[in-house]
């Protein structure tokens, strides 16, 4: 038996990272220079990787279900169960799968830092223990079921003159930006990849990368103006992308991050990036009107992502009860 890993514990057995590439057992078969390709060169030379023994553990499937379906994951998505599974690896890794009880779990929860981050490994803990049952690795029950977590609801609301704030200070590709995720009601990373190519028959036609929707976005009013102003810059080499850096050149999200950190530093305002498509969701007339910028599919969904706004006054009840005696 090889000495105890003590480093990329959410790696599979016999894979580690050297140099930025990874690669597989003694004689360093390489994998790939990204841990999606490395996954499936793994699993390749496994010849499948569900694991065939009589009891598997803990590890033994999260390492089936990463290679079978992490790989299958948006990069971004990938990066965080990445990190997630590696923490459940340290705790439950050793142990059978079939060993594995409610009460467990709830330990777990309960002796995590985090309650919020405990939720959400709990919830990922859940996905590796559904994927060895339909697998035919267990027939235990899922130690997941019933252990209630806790969950968070971001309810900051951008007021006009914060968003504004920001906007004084920011670059002219940071307003671009700024502009075009209010007025689309957009996530970053959907406003980051829109091209001119997007816009036909005044339409602005998004496919959020995401949920895969497509939010065809009518180009009237304010965004019309906006789009305009952005299709007449011009530079010595530009990309087809509507959001463009001083050269012309693409912008990556965490390129767009630091501009508007910068940004809403300068203007001493806390609100965070994401927080512009959520005002934008809030200040359109109607919830039917916001699930469609949104891109959602349930209303339930726009109802818990709309914010209320400071200065919202409740109405009274409009009837006088004693009158009627």
């Amino acid at each position: 038996m090889g000495r105890r890993r003590i480093h990329n514990l959410d790696l599979p057995p016999g894979m580690h990272e050297r140099a930025g590439r990874f690669y597989y057992g003694r004689n360093d078969v390489a994998l790939g220079p990204d841990f999606k390709s490395a996954l499936r060169k793994y699993a390749d030379l496994h010849g499948g990787v569900r694991p065939a023994l009589a009891r598997p553990t803990v590890s033994d499937v999260i390492t089936a279900y990463q290679c079978e379906e992490i790989a299958k994951k948006a990069p971004k998505t990938q990066t965080e169960y990445t990190r997630q599974l590696a923490h459940l690896l340290r705790v439950f890794g050793a142990q059978p799968l079939d060993d594995l009880e409610p009460g467990d779990v709830a330990n777990f929860m309960r002796k995590h830092p985090s309650p919020i981050s405990a939720t959400r490994e709990k919830a990922l803990l859940s996905a590796p223990f559904n994927f060895a049952r339909s697998n035919g690795l267990t027939n235990a029950a899922n130690p997941c079921a019933g252990i209630r977590g806790k969950k968070s609801r971001r309810d900051r609301y951008v007021e006009d003159e914060e968003f504004r704030a920001v906007y004084d200070k920011a670059d002219r590709p940071l307003r671009d930006f700024m502009d075009l995720a209010y007025l689309t009601g957009q996530r970053p990373t959907d406003v980051l990849k829109m091209t001119r190519q997007d816009i036909r028959d005044g339409i602005l036609r998004v496919r959020q990368r995401k949920t895969s929707a497509r939010v065809p976005v009518a180009i009237v009013g304010p965004l019309a103006a906006v789009l305009q102003r952005v299709l007449a810059q011009t530079y010595p080499v530009q990309t087809m992308h509507l959001v463009l850096d001083e050269t012309g050149s693409r912008m990556s999200l965490a390129t767009m991050r630091r501009r508007f950190w910068s940004a809403r530093k300068a203007a001493g305002i806390t609100y965070q990036l994401r927080d512009i498509r959520a005002k934008a969701g809030s200040d359109v007339d109607s919830i039917r009107s916001a699930q469609k910028v949104l891109g959602h599919s349930n209303e339930s969904t726009t109802t818990a992502y709309r914010r209320d706004r400071v200065g919202e006054v409740a109405q009274p009840v409009m009837r006088d009860i004693k009158s009627n005696r």
